[in-house]
């Protein structure tokens, strides 16, 4: 998890906060480069809504979401963003292992992982299962 720098404090009630939650998950954009027969680099796109809530914390202000960004109907990566209550952080998680992933806040690289190449892949298109770790 890093600093989300540029936050406002948290809202007082739960409506605002995750009236927050989206205006800081709009900050993040990515995009997946899909090698198949050639290289295409796609723009994701993040949905509107987010796929959980829960609270980080036992602070009365304490929030948090998991948004993804997505190619067409897969999604390639999640955002999480959360408050202690206090201070805000965002967190990047990759759900595509054969694509080279990057992710920018506010326009600026924040995150980059290459492809994958320790798996064989049979198809162009191949889902697997890797372990992830969250605080």
């Amino acid at each position: 998890m890093r600093t989300l720098k540029d936050a406002p404090p948290p809202a007082a009630t739960p409506a605002g906060r995750l009236t927050q939650l989206k205006q800081q998950a709009r900050r993040f954009s990515g995009t997946q480069v899909v090698r198949e027969l050639d290289e295409t680099s796609v723009e994701l796109r993040l949905l509107p809504r987010e796929i959980d809530r829960y609270s980080p914390a036992d602070h009365k202000l304490a929030d948090g979401a998991i948004f993804l960004l997505v190619n067409g109907r897969n999604p390639a990566l999640l955002v999480v963003i959360e408050t202690d209550g206090d201070e805000w952080q965002y967190g990047v998680g990759r759900l595509s292992s054969p694509s080279t992933l990057e992710v920018r806040l506010d326009g600026a690289l924040v995150w980059s992982q290459p492809r994958f190449t320790s798996f064989e892949w049979s198809q162009p298109y191949t889902a697997s299962n890797s372990a992830g770790e969250f605080p």
